[in-house]
Protein backbone atom coordinates (compact mmCIF):
# COMPACT_ATOMS: atom_id res chain seq x y z
CA UNK A 1 0.00 0.00 0.00
CA UNK A 2 1.06 3.29 -0.92
CA UNK A 3 0.34 6.37 1.12
CA UNK A 4 0.80 9.69 -0.51
CA UNK A 5 1.87 12.33 1.74
CA UNK A 6 0.00 15.80 0.03
CA UNK A 7 2.58 19.06 -0.06
CA UNK A 8 2.09 21.72 1.37
CA UNK A 9 0.31 24.77 -1.34
CA UNK A 10 2.76 27.05 0.20
CA UNK A 11 5.70 24.51 -0.90
CA UNK A 12 4.07 23.34 -4.39
CA UNK A 13 4.17 27.26 -5.06
CA UNK A 14 7.44 27.95 -4.06
CA UNK A 15 8.69 25.34 -6.50
CA UNK A 16 7.67 27.38 -9.60
CA UNK A 17 9.19 30.84 -10.80
CA UNK A 18 6.03 32.83 -9.98
CA UNK A 19 5.61 31.21 -6.09
CA UNK A 20 5.61 34.34 -4.16
CA UNK A 21 4.05 36.96 -6.37
CA UNK A 22 0.62 34.26 -6.18
CA UNK A 23 0.91 34.60 -2.10
CA UNK A 24 1.02 37.88 -2.11
CA UNK A 25 -2.27 38.29 -4.76
CA UNK A 26 -3.73 35.32 -1.86
CA UNK A 27 -3.00 37.68 0.50
CA UNK A 28 -4.74 40.46 -1.16
CA UNK A 29 -7.70 38.94 -2.23
CA UNK A 30 -8.27 37.88 1.30
CA UNK A 31 -8.05 41.28 2.69
CA UNK A 32 -10.04 42.24 0.07
CA UNK A 33 -12.98 39.68 0.63
CA UNK A 34 -14.85 39.54 -2.81
CA UNK A 35 -18.05 38.03 -2.94
CA UNK A 36 -18.99 37.22 -6.76
CA UNK A 37 -21.29 34.45 -5.64
CA UNK A 38 -24.97 35.50 -6.54
CA UNK A 39 -26.95 32.91 -4.62
CA UNK A 40 -24.69 33.91 -1.30
CA UNK A 41 -25.81 37.62 -2.24
CA UNK A 42 -29.77 36.29 -2.90
CA UNK A 43 -29.45 34.45 1.04
CA UNK A 44 -28.16 37.84 2.66
CA UNK A 45 -31.64 39.62 0.95
CA UNK A 46 -33.46 36.90 2.47
CA UNK A 47 -31.72 36.33 5.95
CA UNK A 48 -32.47 40.81 6.26
CA UNK A 49 -36.00 40.74 4.86
CA UNK A 50 -35.32 42.60 1.42
CA UNK A 51 -38.07 40.20 -0.35
CA UNK A 52 -40.95 41.22 2.50
CA UNK A 53 -41.46 44.29 0.60
CA UNK A 54 -45.24 44.88 -0.48
CA UNK A 55 -43.89 47.59 -3.92
CA UNK A 56 -42.70 45.97 -7.02
CA UNK A 57 -40.58 49.08 -7.76
CA UNK A 58 -39.63 52.21 -7.77
CA UNK A 59 -41.33 55.31 -9.01
CA UNK A 60 -39.85 56.79 -12.26
CA UNK A 61 -42.22 59.29 -13.53
CA UNK A 62 -45.20 60.67 -11.71
CA UNK A 63 -48.35 62.62 -13.67
CA UNK A 64 -50.14 65.28 -11.68
CA UNK A 65 -53.44 66.86 -12.00
CA UNK A 66 -53.68 69.74 -10.19
CA UNK A 67 -56.53 72.77 -9.46
CA UNK A 68 -56.22 76.18 -7.90
CA UNK A 69 -56.95 79.15 -7.63
CA UNK A 70 -56.63 82.71 -5.45
CA UNK A 71 -57.55 82.70 -1.60
CA UNK A 72 -59.76 85.77 -1.09
CA UNK A 73 -60.68 88.49 1.85
CA UNK A 74 -63.73 90.11 2.30
CA UNK A 75 -64.25 89.31 -1.79
CA UNK A 76 -60.84 90.90 -2.65
CA UNK A 77 -58.39 88.70 -4.08
CA UNK A 78 -54.89 88.23 -2.00
CA UNK A 79 -52.10 89.36 -4.23
CA UNK A 80 -49.64 90.50 -1.00
CA UNK A 81 -48.16 89.20 2.19
CA UNK A 82 -51.31 88.60 4.62
CA UNK A 83 -49.81 89.70 7.58
CA UNK A 84 -49.82 93.29 6.41
CA UNK A 85 -53.58 93.24 5.82
CA UNK A 86 -54.85 91.68 9.67
CA UNK A 87 -52.66 92.65 11.74
CA UNK A 88 -52.03 96.46 11.51
CA UNK A 89 -53.80 98.67 14.25
CA UNK A 90 -55.83 101.71 12.72
CA UNK A 91 -54.45 104.98 13.12
CA UNK A 92 -55.11 106.91 15.89
CA UNK A 93 -57.67 109.84 16.36
CA UNK A 94 -56.29 113.37 14.99
CA UNK A 95 -57.06 115.44 18.95
CA UNK A 96 -54.65 111.96 20.17
CA UNK A 97 -51.57 112.31 18.23
CA UNK A 98 -48.44 112.30 20.24
CA UNK A 99 -45.90 115.02 20.67
CA UNK A 100 -43.46 112.77 18.43
CA UNK A 101 -45.98 112.51 15.19
CA UNK A 102 -46.68 116.14 15.09
CA UNK A 103 -43.24 117.07 15.41
CA UNK A 104 -42.64 114.85 12.59
CA UNK A 105 -45.84 115.95 10.44
CA UNK A 106 -45.00 119.48 11.27
CA UNK A 107 -40.64 119.06 9.58
CA UNK A 108 -42.03 117.69 6.43
CA UNK A 109 -44.78 120.59 6.23
CA UNK A 110 -41.64 122.79 6.41
CA UNK A 111 -39.72 120.67 4.35
CA UNK A 112 -42.12 120.71 1.48
CA UNK A 113 -42.86 124.64 2.09
CA UNK A 114 -39.05 124.81 1.33
CA UNK A 115 -38.72 122.52 -1.94
CA UNK A 116 -42.20 124.46 -3.40
CA UNK A 117 -40.26 127.60 -5.27
CA UNK A 118 -41.16 129.83 -2.45
CA UNK A 119 -38.29 132.52 -2.01
CA UNK A 120 -36.66 133.07 1.44
CA UNK A 121 -38.70 135.89 2.44
CA UNK A 122 -42.15 134.63 1.93
CA UNK A 123 -41.05 131.45 3.24
CA UNK A 124 -39.97 133.31 6.68
CA UNK A 125 -43.46 135.35 6.13
CA UNK A 126 -45.24 132.13 6.07
CA UNK A 127 -44.03 130.18 8.78
CA UNK A 128 -44.01 133.08 11.32
CA UNK A 129 -47.76 133.28 10.65
CA UNK A 130 -48.69 129.91 10.81
CA UNK A 131 -46.78 129.92 14.33
CA UNK A 132 -48.36 132.60 15.26
CA UNK A 133 -52.01 130.83 13.97
CA UNK A 134 -51.05 127.25 15.97
CA UNK A 135 -49.56 127.20 18.95
CA UNK A 136 -46.13 125.17 19.52
CA UNK A 137 -46.70 121.75 19.89
CA UNK A 138 -47.67 120.70 23.54
CA UNK A 139 -45.04 118.51 25.24
CA UNK A 140 -43.48 117.52 28.74
CA UNK A 141 -40.68 115.54 27.03
CA UNK A 142 -36.93 117.45 27.61
CA UNK A 143 -35.94 115.62 24.25
CA UNK A 144 -38.71 117.51 22.17
CA UNK A 145 -39.32 120.50 23.82
CA UNK A 146 -36.54 122.82 22.17
CA UNK A 147 -37.59 121.59 18.70
CA UNK A 148 -41.30 121.49 19.31
CA UNK A 149 -41.27 125.66 20.41
CA UNK A 150 -40.14 126.22 16.99
CA UNK A 151 -42.89 124.39 14.74
CA UNK A 152 -46.71 125.10 14.93
CA UNK A 153 -48.90 122.23 15.94
CA UNK A 154 -50.34 120.60 12.99
CA UNK A 155 -53.48 118.86 14.57
CA UNK A 156 -55.04 122.05 14.37
CA UNK A 157 -54.00 122.64 10.35
CA UNK A 158 -55.13 119.47 9.64
CA UNK A 159 -58.66 120.18 11.08
CA UNK A 160 -59.23 122.83 9.10
CA UNK A 161 -57.97 120.77 5.72
CA UNK A 162 -60.58 118.40 6.37
CA UNK A 163 -63.98 119.84 5.17
CA UNK A 164 -61.72 120.11 1.84
CA UNK A 165 -59.31 117.12 1.51
CA UNK A 166 -60.59 114.14 3.57
CA UNK A 167 -62.13 111.41 1.46
CA UNK A 168 -65.48 112.56 -0.20
CA UNK A 169 -65.13 115.92 1.16
CA UNK A 170 -66.91 118.50 -0.75
CA UNK A 171 -65.83 121.78 0.54
CA UNK A 172 -63.49 124.28 -1.18
CA UNK A 173 -59.96 124.98 0.14
CA UNK A 174 -59.62 127.24 3.08
CA UNK A 175 -57.48 130.44 2.97
CA UNK A 176 -54.58 130.20 5.15
CA UNK A 177 -52.90 132.49 7.45
CA UNK A 178 -50.23 134.21 5.79
CA UNK A 179 -51.12 133.55 2.32
CA UNK A 180 -52.81 136.98 1.77
CA UNK A 181 -49.62 138.64 1.27
CA UNK A 182 -48.31 136.47 -1.60
CA UNK A 183 -48.48 136.67 -5.15
CA UNK A 184 -50.84 134.41 -7.18
CA UNK A 185 -48.02 132.09 -8.01
CA UNK A 186 -47.02 131.75 -4.43
CA UNK A 187 -50.56 130.83 -3.41
CA UNK A 188 -50.48 128.52 -5.96
CA UNK A 189 -46.68 126.75 -4.51
CA UNK A 190 -48.46 126.74 -1.31
CA UNK A 191 -51.58 125.09 -1.91
CA UNK A 192 -49.91 122.75 -3.97
CA UNK A 193 -47.53 121.83 -1.58
CA UNK A 194 -50.29 121.50 1.89
CA UNK A 195 -52.22 119.44 -0.57
CA UNK A 196 -49.30 116.66 -1.23
CA UNK A 197 -48.30 117.12 2.69
CA UNK A 198 -51.89 116.49 3.48
CA UNK A 199 -52.10 113.34 1.38
CA UNK A 200 -48.96 112.24 2.99
CA UNK A 201 -49.77 112.64 6.42
CA UNK A 202 -53.67 111.01 5.94
CA UNK A 203 -52.31 107.72 6.95
CA UNK A 204 -50.83 108.51 10.27
CA UNK A 205 -54.24 110.00 11.75
CA UNK A 206 -57.94 109.09 11.64
CA UNK A 207 -60.46 111.38 11.59
CA UNK A 208 -63.34 109.64 13.55
CA UNK A 209 -62.93 108.74 16.98
CA UNK A 210 -62.85 104.90 17.21
CA UNK A 211 -60.72 102.00 18.86
CA UNK A 212 -57.53 101.68 18.89
CA UNK A 213 -56.96 97.79 18.52
CA UNK A 214 -57.30 96.19 14.72
CA UNK A 215 -60.82 94.88 12.96
CA UNK A 216 -59.43 91.51 13.55
CA UNK A 217 -58.35 91.33 17.25
CA UNK A 218 -60.06 89.68 19.92
CA UNK A 219 -60.01 91.36 22.70
CA UNK A 220 -61.17 89.38 24.95
CA UNK A 221 -58.87 86.11 24.20
CA UNK A 222 -55.81 89.00 22.87
CA UNK A 223 -55.66 87.40 19.77
CA UNK A 224 -55.91 87.49 15.85
CA UNK A 225 -59.16 86.44 14.88
CA UNK A 226 -60.20 86.38 10.82
CA UNK A 227 -61.32 84.73 7.78
CA UNK A 228 -60.88 83.88 4.35
CA UNK A 229 -62.05 82.04 1.30
CA UNK A 230 -60.81 79.67 -0.72
CA UNK A 231 -63.35 80.03 -3.94
CA UNK A 232 -63.07 76.47 -5.14
CA UNK A 233 -65.58 75.37 -8.44
CA UNK A 234 -67.79 73.62 -6.13
CA UNK A 235 -68.19 75.94 -3.14
CA UNK A 236 -66.45 78.22 -1.26
CA UNK A 237 -64.36 77.30 1.89
CA UNK A 238 -64.49 79.35 4.59
CA UNK A 239 -60.70 79.15 6.39
CA UNK A 240 -60.45 80.75 9.79
CA UNK A 241 -57.60 81.72 11.90
CA UNK A 242 -59.36 81.88 15.21
CA UNK A 243 -55.79 82.31 17.64
CA UNK A 244 -53.49 83.41 15.35
CA UNK A 245 -50.22 85.24 17.59
CA UNK A 246 -48.67 87.94 15.62
CA UNK A 247 -45.87 85.22 14.87
CA UNK A 248 -46.27 85.10 11.65
CA UNK A 249 -48.98 82.99 9.20
CA UNK A 250 -48.46 79.55 7.83
CA UNK A 251 -51.22 77.01 6.14
CA UNK A 252 -51.79 75.55 10.11
CA UNK A 253 -52.42 78.90 11.29
CA UNK A 254 -56.11 78.27 9.77
CA UNK A 255 -58.82 75.61 9.57
CA UNK A 256 -61.64 74.71 7.51
CA UNK A 257 -65.07 76.24 8.63
CA UNK A 258 -68.34 74.83 7.22
CA UNK A 259 -69.24 74.76 3.02
CA UNK A 260 -71.00 78.13 1.87
CA UNK A 261 -72.91 78.62 -0.48
CA UNK A 262 -72.19 77.62 -3.74
CA UNK A 263 -71.16 80.91 -5.14
CA UNK A 264 -70.79 81.70 -8.78
CA UNK A 265 -66.76 81.55 -10.00
CA UNK A 266 -65.52 83.58 -12.68
CA UNK A 267 -63.56 80.92 -15.08
CA UNK A 268 -60.46 82.90 -14.58
CA UNK A 269 -60.57 82.41 -10.62
CA UNK A 270 -60.05 78.66 -11.10
CA UNK A 271 -56.85 77.24 -12.70
CA UNK A 272 -55.85 73.63 -13.62
CA UNK A 273 -53.13 72.22 -15.34
CA UNK A 274 -51.44 69.18 -15.40
CA UNK A 275 -47.66 68.14 -15.49
CA UNK A 276 -44.91 65.30 -15.50
CA UNK A 277 -43.00 65.23 -12.47
CA UNK A 278 -39.91 63.31 -11.92
CA UNK A 279 -39.72 61.81 -8.03
CA UNK A 280 -37.13 62.32 -5.81
CA UNK A 281 -36.21 60.56 -2.72
CA UNK A 282 -37.26 62.86 0.85
CA UNK A 283 -34.04 63.39 2.37
CA UNK A 284 -32.45 65.55 5.08
CA UNK A 285 -28.60 66.57 5.94
CA UNK A 286 -27.31 64.32 7.68
CA UNK A 287 -29.28 61.14 7.15
CA UNK A 288 -27.83 57.81 7.26
CA UNK A 289 -27.39 56.26 4.35
CA UNK A 290 -30.62 53.45 3.39
CA UNK A 291 -27.88 50.97 1.50
CA UNK A 292 -26.22 48.24 2.73
CA UNK A 293 -22.29 48.53 3.22
CA UNK A 294 -22.05 51.94 2.13
CA UNK A 295 -19.97 54.36 3.53
CA UNK A 296 -21.74 57.39 5.20
CA UNK A 297 -20.70 61.14 6.06
CA UNK A 298 -19.15 62.37 8.89
CA UNK A 299 -22.41 64.25 9.74
CA UNK A 300 -24.04 61.22 10.46
CA UNK A 301 -24.17 60.33 14.41
CA UNK A 302 -26.75 58.18 15.41
CA UNK A 303 -25.67 57.75 18.70
CA UNK A 304 -26.42 61.58 19.45
CA UNK A 305 -30.02 60.52 18.73
CA UNK A 306 -30.43 57.42 20.97
CA UNK A 307 -28.66 59.85 23.38
CA UNK A 308 -31.54 62.30 23.27
CA UNK A 309 -34.70 62.52 25.03
CA UNK A 310 -36.13 64.63 22.40
CA UNK A 311 -39.37 62.95 21.45
CA UNK A 312 -38.33 65.10 17.60
CA UNK A 313 -35.35 63.31 17.08
CA UNK A 314 -36.77 59.79 17.91
CA UNK A 315 -39.45 60.56 15.15
CA UNK A 316 -36.29 61.68 12.53
CA UNK A 317 -34.46 58.61 13.63
CA UNK A 318 -37.92 56.23 13.30
CA UNK A 319 -38.13 57.73 10.01
CA UNK A 320 -34.72 57.64 8.97
CA UNK A 321 -34.47 53.86 9.12
CA UNK A 322 -37.94 52.69 8.97
CA UNK A 323 -39.54 54.60 6.18
CA UNK A 324 -36.69 57.32 4.32
CA UNK A 325 -37.34 54.70 1.10
CA UNK A 326 -41.06 55.09 1.13
CA UNK A 327 -41.53 58.76 0.88
CA UNK A 328 -41.07 60.49 -2.45
CA UNK A 329 -40.96 64.97 -3.21
CA UNK A 330 -42.66 65.77 -6.68
CA UNK A 331 -41.63 69.14 -6.84
CA UNK A 332 -44.64 71.59 -8.93
CA UNK A 333 -44.93 75.00 -9.09
CA UNK A 334 -48.28 76.62 -8.46
CA UNK A 335 -49.33 80.46 -8.01
CA UNK A 336 -50.09 81.27 -4.42
CA UNK A 337 -53.88 80.48 -3.50
CA UNK A 338 -55.32 77.22 -2.84
CA UNK A 339 -54.53 73.85 -4.84
CA UNK A 340 -55.44 70.46 -4.59
CA UNK A 341 -54.15 67.58 -6.59
CA UNK A 342 -56.67 65.89 -8.76
CA UNK A 343 -55.10 63.04 -9.69
CA UNK A 344 -51.87 61.43 -9.15
CA UNK A 345 -50.44 58.57 -11.61
CA UNK A 346 -47.31 57.07 -10.97
CA UNK A 347 -45.01 54.51 -13.30
CA UNK A 348 -42.23 52.51 -11.52
CA UNK A 349 -39.18 51.08 -12.78
CA UNK A 350 -41.08 47.63 -14.18
CA UNK A 351 -43.50 50.01 -16.54
CA UNK A 352 -46.38 49.74 -14.00
CA UNK A 353 -48.73 52.41 -14.03
CA UNK A 354 -50.75 53.15 -10.75
CA UNK A 355 -53.90 55.51 -9.48
CA UNK A 356 -53.07 57.09 -6.23
CA UNK A 357 -56.36 58.62 -4.31
CA UNK A 358 -55.53 61.16 -1.67
CA UNK A 359 -55.63 59.48 1.96
CA UNK A 360 -58.55 61.45 2.83
CA UNK A 361 -60.54 59.35 0.27
CA UNK A 362 -59.41 56.13 1.27
CA UNK A 363 -59.54 57.23 5.00
CA UNK A 364 -63.08 59.04 4.67
CA UNK A 365 -64.49 61.17 6.57
CA UNK A 366 -63.96 59.47 9.91
CA UNK A 367 -59.83 58.63 9.31
CA UNK A 368 -56.88 59.58 11.26
CA UNK A 369 -55.13 62.26 12.13
CA UNK A 370 -53.36 63.45 8.56
CA UNK A 371 -50.20 65.54 8.68
CA UNK A 372 -50.32 68.98 6.33
CA UNK A 373 -54.02 68.53 6.07
CA UNK A 374 -56.20 71.39 7.98
CA UNK A 375 -58.71 70.75 10.60
CA UNK A 376 -62.44 70.46 8.97
CA UNK A 377 -65.62 70.92 11.08
CA UNK A 378 -67.19 68.01 12.90
CA UNK A 379 -70.01 68.45 10.31
CA UNK A 380 -70.37 69.61 6.30
CA UNK A 381 -68.40 68.11 3.73
CA UNK A 382 -64.91 67.96 3.84
CA UNK A 383 -62.55 68.78 0.93
CA UNK A 384 -59.64 66.38 0.71
CA UNK A 385 -56.11 67.29 -0.07
CA UNK A 386 -56.83 71.24 0.16
CA UNK A 387 -53.56 73.18 0.57
CA UNK A 388 -52.69 76.68 1.18
CA UNK A 389 -50.03 78.53 -0.41
CA UNK A 390 -49.87 82.10 1.10
CA UNK A 391 -48.69 84.97 -1.01
CA UNK A 392 -44.96 84.97 -0.34
CA UNK A 393 -42.78 88.28 0.54
CA UNK A 394 -39.66 89.51 1.80
CA UNK A 395 -39.42 88.97 5.84
CA UNK A 396 -41.12 91.68 7.68
CA UNK A 397 -38.50 93.88 9.27
CA UNK A 398 -39.33 94.55 12.94
CA UNK A 399 -38.46 97.93 14.97
CA UNK A 400 -37.94 98.34 18.74
CA UNK A 401 -40.90 97.10 21.45
CA UNK A 402 -43.59 99.90 21.79
CA UNK A 403 -45.16 98.09 24.41
CA UNK A 404 -44.81 95.06 26.35
CA UNK A 405 -47.15 92.96 28.92
CA UNK A 406 -47.32 90.26 30.69
CA UNK A 407 -50.35 88.38 32.06
CA UNK A 408 -49.64 86.18 35.11
CA UNK A 409 -51.51 84.37 38.26
CA UNK A 410 -50.95 85.57 41.74
CA UNK A 411 -52.05 82.36 43.86
CA UNK A 412 -51.55 84.04 47.06
CA UNK A 413 -53.33 87.26 46.72
CA UNK A 414 -56.34 85.01 44.57
CA UNK A 415 -55.83 87.38 41.72
CA UNK A 416 -54.76 87.50 38.16
CA UNK A 417 -52.29 90.73 37.09
CA UNK A 418 -51.67 92.61 34.10
CA UNK A 419 -47.97 93.98 34.37
CA UNK A 420 -47.49 96.81 32.27
CA UNK A 421 -44.02 96.59 31.66
CA UNK A 422 -43.31 99.00 29.07
CA UNK A 423 -45.48 101.33 27.37
CA UNK A 424 -44.99 104.93 25.73
CA UNK A 425 -46.02 108.44 27.00
CA UNK A 426 -48.19 110.87 25.58
CA UNK A 427 -45.78 112.76 24.24
CA UNK A 428 -44.75 109.13 21.91
CA UNK A 429 -41.22 108.12 23.98
CA UNK A 430 -40.74 105.01 25.78
CA UNK A 431 -41.49 104.43 29.00
CA UNK A 432 -40.27 102.08 31.16
CA UNK A 433 -42.71 101.23 33.94
CA UNK A 434 -40.68 99.63 36.53
CA UNK A 435 -37.70 102.53 36.20
CA UNK A 436 -40.02 105.02 36.51
CA UNK A 437 -42.13 103.63 39.48
CA UNK A 438 -38.90 103.28 41.59
CA UNK A 439 -38.10 106.50 40.84
CA UNK A 440 -41.38 108.29 41.75
CA UNK A 441 -42.37 106.15 44.84
CA UNK A 442 -42.50 107.84 48.12
CA UNK A 443 -39.67 106.94 50.53
CA UNK A 444 -40.41 104.06 53.11
CA UNK A 445 -39.86 104.94 56.39
CA UNK A 446 -36.86 102.80 58.38
CA UNK A 447 -38.99 100.26 60.81
CA UNK A 448 -36.18 101.95 63.19
CA UNK A 449 -37.36 105.45 63.06
CA UNK A 450 -41.16 104.70 63.36
CA UNK A 451 -42.84 105.32 66.46
CA UNK A 452 -43.64 102.30 69.05
CA UNK A 453 -47.06 102.86 68.27
CA UNK A 454 -49.36 100.23 66.17
CA UNK A 455 -50.80 101.47 62.64
CA UNK A 456 -52.83 100.09 60.95
CA UNK A 457 -52.87 98.99 57.30
CA UNK A 458 -55.39 98.86 54.09
CA UNK A 459 -52.87 96.83 51.82
CA UNK A 460 -49.81 96.49 51.06
CA UNK A 461 -48.01 98.45 48.09
CA UNK A 462 -48.01 97.52 44.83
CA UNK A 463 -46.69 98.91 41.65
CA UNK A 464 -48.72 101.45 39.55
CA UNK A 465 -48.13 99.00 36.41
CA UNK A 466 -49.43 96.00 38.25
CA UNK A 467 -53.00 95.97 37.31
CA UNK A 468 -55.84 93.51 38.64
CA UNK A 469 -57.59 90.90 37.30
CA UNK A 470 -60.49 88.89 39.28
CA UNK A 471 -62.60 86.46 38.61
CA UNK A 472 -66.71 87.11 37.49
CA UNK A 473 -69.20 84.79 36.94
CA UNK A 474 -70.08 81.24 37.16
CA UNK A 475 -68.00 78.04 35.59
CA UNK A 476 -70.04 78.62 32.05
CA UNK A 477 -69.49 82.30 31.99
CA UNK A 478 -66.57 83.35 33.90
CA UNK A 479 -64.31 85.99 32.76
CA UNK A 480 -61.53 87.85 34.29
CA UNK A 481 -62.44 91.49 34.87
CA UNK A 482 -60.24 94.62 35.53
CA UNK A 483 -60.62 95.72 39.11
CA UNK A 484 -58.96 98.58 41.08
CA UNK A 485 -56.66 98.92 44.12
CA UNK A 486 -57.20 101.96 46.42
CA UNK A 487 -55.20 105.02 45.17
CA UNK A 488 -52.65 105.51 47.93
CA UNK A 489 -51.78 101.23 47.16
CA UNK A 490 -49.04 102.18 44.93
CA UNK A 491 -48.26 105.97 45.62
CA UNK A 492 -47.28 106.31 42.22
CA UNK A 493 -50.15 108.12 39.07
CA UNK A 494 -50.31 106.27 35.66
CA UNK A 495 -51.53 108.81 33.83
CA UNK A 496 -50.24 109.32 30.45
CA UNK A 497 -48.25 105.97 30.27
CA UNK A 498 -51.37 103.51 30.29
CA UNK A 499 -50.92 100.54 27.60
CA UNK A 500 -53.63 100.04 25.38
CA UNK A 501 -53.47 96.21 24.62
CA UNK A 502 -55.65 95.87 27.99
CA UNK A 503 -57.65 99.26 27.57
CA UNK A 504 -58.14 101.22 30.81
CA UNK A 505 -61.95 101.71 30.84
CA UNK A 506 -64.66 100.45 32.59
CA UNK A 507 -66.00 96.86 31.48
CA UNK A 508 -62.86 95.52 29.98
CA UNK A 509 -62.61 91.80 30.44
CA UNK A 510 -60.70 89.34 29.24
CA UNK A 511 -60.93 85.12 28.53
CA UNK A 512 -59.76 83.03 31.48
CA UNK A 513 -57.89 81.66 28.65
CA UNK A 514 -55.50 84.12 28.60
CA UNK A 515 -54.01 83.33 32.35
CA UNK A 516 -52.76 80.32 31.82
CA UNK A 517 -50.41 78.84 34.38
CA UNK A 518 -47.71 79.81 32.26
CA UNK A 519 -48.73 83.06 31.68
CA UNK A 520 -48.78 85.46 28.66
CA UNK A 521 -46.68 87.68 27.48
CA UNK A 522 -47.82 90.01 24.45
CA UNK A 523 -45.81 92.71 22.63
CA UNK A 524 -46.50 95.93 20.24
CA UNK A 525 -44.46 96.77 17.76
CA UNK A 526 -43.39 98.79 14.37
CA UNK A 527 -43.35 96.19 11.11
CA UNK A 528 -41.96 97.48 7.82
CA UNK A 529 -42.44 95.21 4.38
CA UNK A 530 -41.71 95.58 0.59
CA UNK A 531 -45.14 94.51 -0.37
CA UNK A 532 -46.48 95.37 -4.51
CA UNK A 533 -47.70 98.53 -3.31
CA UNK A 534 -44.55 99.52 -2.14
CA UNK A 535 -43.03 99.90 1.56
CA UNK A 536 -46.12 99.26 4.25
CA UNK A 537 -45.69 99.39 7.71
CA UNK A 538 -47.66 98.89 10.53
CA UNK A 539 -47.80 98.04 14.42
CA UNK A 540 -48.66 94.65 15.03
CA UNK A 541 -48.79 92.98 18.28
CA UNK A 542 -47.28 89.03 19.13
CA UNK A 543 -48.19 86.91 21.90
CA UNK A 544 -45.78 84.74 23.46
CA UNK A 545 -45.46 82.46 26.51
CA UNK A 546 -45.42 83.95 29.50
CA UNK A 547 -42.43 83.51 32.43
CA UNK A 548 -45.00 81.76 35.36
CA UNK A 549 -46.72 82.54 38.50
CA UNK A 550 -46.46 86.26 39.65
CA UNK A 551 -46.25 87.18 43.01
CA UNK A 552 -47.40 90.80 43.58
CA UNK A 553 -46.73 90.70 47.71
CA UNK A 554 -50.15 92.03 48.02
CA UNK A 555 -51.83 91.14 51.95
CA UNK A 556 -54.89 93.44 53.23
CA UNK A 557 -55.72 94.38 57.02
CA UNK A 558 -51.94 94.93 58.63
CA UNK A 559 -51.10 95.98 61.75
CA UNK A 560 -47.34 97.28 61.98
Amino acid sequence: MVTLQPRSTADALTDTPLGPAVLESLARDALAAPVADPLWLLARQWQTGAFHASDGGSPVTTELAWAGGPLSRNGVPLDGPVEGLVEPEPPPPLPTLDAARRVRIASELRHRLAESGLTSTDLSSLWNAWRVAFPAIPTEAEALRAVAARLPDPVPLLQALLPALAPGATGSFPTLPGTGGLATAAREAVEQAVRGWFDWAASSFSALPGDRAPASWDAARLVYRFGFAAERPDGAVTLIADAYDGSGLDWYSVDKSSLGPTPIVAPRSVRTGSAAVTPTKVSYAGMPRPRWWELEDGDVNLDALRASDDPAQAVLAAFAHNYSNDWYLCPLELDPGWAEVTSLRVTDTFGQVSEVPTATVVDGPSGAWRMWDLAAPPTGDDTPGLRLLWPVGPPALNGPVIEEIVLARDELANLAWVVEQRTTSTDGLPVDRFQRWQQQRPEEVNPANRPHATAYRLGTTVPDFWYPLQATGNRATQMLRRTSLPPEASGVSDAGVQGVLVPHVAGTALAPSTVSRQGQQIIRRTRLVLGPAGVQTWRARVAGPGTGDASSGLRFDILT
